[in-house]
């Protein structure tokens, strides 16, 4: 159907915000979803025109949420207050998405440990054009007591401060870690670098009553893992 431009005169069933109301967030589009979230659109262009025309430009949220204000305000009709009303709804959306799941979960298992760090670091660094290692500081019930980022750049042993990350377990009273690390290129399988800085980082921990539970290597997808646990290496 060819609307008109102006979303007022359309059927109030096919108007995004009443479809909403009569049919639940989940049944909408993309499209439909980001409309109600612009809201007004300007003469000639209506605001699900410019929504199309962003998922046009972007394909997806994430590459969107990717993208510069800049970039943004580059769509007919999205200027600095649209770009900023889209980001902040992202960013809303990742930070529901670790809020959910937020809870004392006991990493036992190599499963239950690619869970945690999907649900609550992945969405980060899935995103990055950096390499970045976190170290995730666990209980003596397997439970996380706090993450922290340690190193920004490439993960191998000159570059890793091991002090600091022993000096962090001292301060939070932690019996085991995990590491956590991206590779930009998206490929998940362990370089030299990693597979020697996990043997150092190993070593240390065990001189001070701590054990290394995995190291986990975050590629571009959600499903792209490696685990030194799973894979025998720890």
């Amino acid at each position: 159907m060819n609307h008109p431009v102006s979303i007022k005169n359309w059927e109030k069933s096919e108007r995004p915000r009443e479809m909403l109301l009569a049919n639940g967030a989940e049944n909408m589009t993309n499209a439909q979803l980001l409309t109600i979230l612009l809201g007004m659109g300007r003469p000639g262009v209506s605001a699900l025109t410019m929504a199309q025309n962003l998922l046009k430009q972007y394909h997806t949220f994430r590459e969107m949420a990717e993208a510069p204000i800049q970039e943004l305000c580059k769509t007919d009709g999205i200027g600095l207050a649209k770009s900023a009303q889209i980001k902040a709804a992202l960013e809303i959306g990742k930070r529901l998405g670790k809020e959910r799941i937020d809870r004392k979960v006991r990493l036992n298992q190599p499963e239950l440990v690619l869970t945690y760090v999907a649900e609550q670091i992945g969405l980060e660094l899935q995103d990055s054009k950096k390499e970045y290692l976190y170290v995730v500081l666990l209980d003596n019930k397997m439970k996380p007591i706090k993450t922290f980022f340690s190193t920004l750049g490439s993960i191998d042993t000159n570059i890793v401060d091991i002090s600091d990350i022993i000096r962090r377990i001292a301060q939070f009273g932690a019996t085991s870690i995990i590491l956590v690390h991206n590779h930009p290129s998206g490929e998940t399988s362990p370089s030299q670098e990693d597979e020697e800085t996990t043997r150092r980082v190993a070593k240390a921990c065990s001189l001070v009553g701590v054990k290394l539970i995995d190291h986990v290597i975050v590629g571009a997808n959600p499903e792209d893992y490696f685990s030194f646990q799973k894979k025998g290496l720890l």
